[in-house]
């Protein structure tokens, strides 16, 4: 072999084995950039998870699924309290009309915030209950219940739910309830939907004073950010057999306010045939209470225009078309007539 081709062997081994010691160097700098990245990754992650498990100074933790109360006499102007993602805010606020009110402030992870203003009482009684947890199934954060009191006699609650959705917080309105806040809700028929059992408050002293009237259970679940009235669906029964019971006692005790929700009990069971002939064997026909009207077109704001409204004479009658206007039967079984005159 020439000494030229030796030459050039030689060189050319040598110009792979740099190739090669370039390669390697290359190789190994590209892992330990991949390795850093990596570590700094799992820090930041670890931070983010720090961030929202730690509760900030002054800040309250309080546990999801129950109803907690903030009352500004006891706890301050403003008091914070955090359950899991969320932190809420409750403070002084004022209502459309400049009076006090309780108000609360959500903020999400993401550092989203939604708002809303509770009823006002006074000046010296400014508090609120509110639950954190999850209502929705069709959501995967977190709701808020916020439920104030607007002082007076027999009324009311107030019961808002705070969720979070795609385009931001919207506030759900649950309605005014007499009573005492309602607890966090709960599945309440073996599906883990959480639902909110109140009372149907139309029956108050439809039939008899507000002592003596009674209230059937209505059902409400939260769906696709959105309150849905279940009372109507077959889904519950145990909630309406366990109040059934109970005012079946009362309602052969002759007592009409209990008869009434006796009868509305058995409707939302698919009984009220059997429920109504209860009803009529057990009711007072010499009780002297106002009966409710009826009005033959769709009223507003509850008031009957002159004219239209149908006075009843008899307890029956009043109460078929009082169940009907009010969803528990059907229009058509609202408009029979008993027959019972001047009872």
């Amino acid at each position: 072999m020439s000494s030229g081709l030796v030459r050039s062997t030689i060189l050319l081994v040598g110009v792979v084995v740099a190739l090669l010691a370039v390669a390697w160097w290359l190789e190994r700098g590209e892992r330990a950039k991949h390795a850093s990245t990596s570590v700094v990754a799992t820090r930041v992650d670890s931070a983010k998870l720090a961030a929202r498990t730690e509760v900030a100074p002054g800040t309250t933790l309080v546990t999801a699924d129950e109803m907690h109360t903030w009352d500004m006499s006891k706890d301050g102007d403003r008091k914070a309290y955090r359950a899991g993602d969320l932190v809420v805010t409750l403070s002084k606020g004022s209502d459309g009309e400049g009076n006090a009110a309780p108000q609360i402030n959500v903020t999400s992870a993401d550092g989203r915030t939604g708002h809303t203003v509770g009823q006002a009482w006074s000046n010296d009684t400014i508090q609120a209950d509110f639950g954190v947890g999850r209502i929705d199934p069709a959501n995967n954060i977190n709701e808020v219940v916020f439920s104030t009191y607007s002082g007076g006699a027999h009324c009311c609650i107030d019961v808002k739910i705070l969720e979070l959705t795609k385009s931001g917080w919207t506030v759900l309105d649950l309605g005014d309830y007499d009573g005492d806040s309602p607890p966090f809700p709960k599945d309440a028929n073996g599906t883990a939907t959480p639902a909110f059992v109140l009372r149907d408050d139309r029956f108050l002293y439809a039939f008899a004073s507000h002592a003596d009237s009674y209230s059937p259970p209505i059902v409400y679940v939260v769906s696709g950010a959105k309150v849905v009235d279940m009372s109507a669906s077959g889904k519950y029964r145990a909630v309406f057999e366990k109040d059934l019971k109970e005012t079946d006692a009362d309602c052969q005790k002759h007592q009409n306010g209990a008869c009434a929700a006796y009868v509305a009990d058995a409707a939302r069971l698919g009984r009220f045939d059997d429920g109504w002939t209860t009803m009529l064997k057990n009711y007072n026909k010499s009780d002297t209470w106002e009966l409710p009207a009826d009005c033959d077109v769709e009223s507003k704001n509850g008031d009957c225009p002159k004219g239209h409204e149908h006075k009843f004479d008899n307890y029956p009658d009043a109460l078929r078309a009082f169940l009907a206007r009010n969803g528990y039967i059907r229009s058509e079984v609202g408009r029979q007539k008993s027959g019972i005159r001047n009872q």
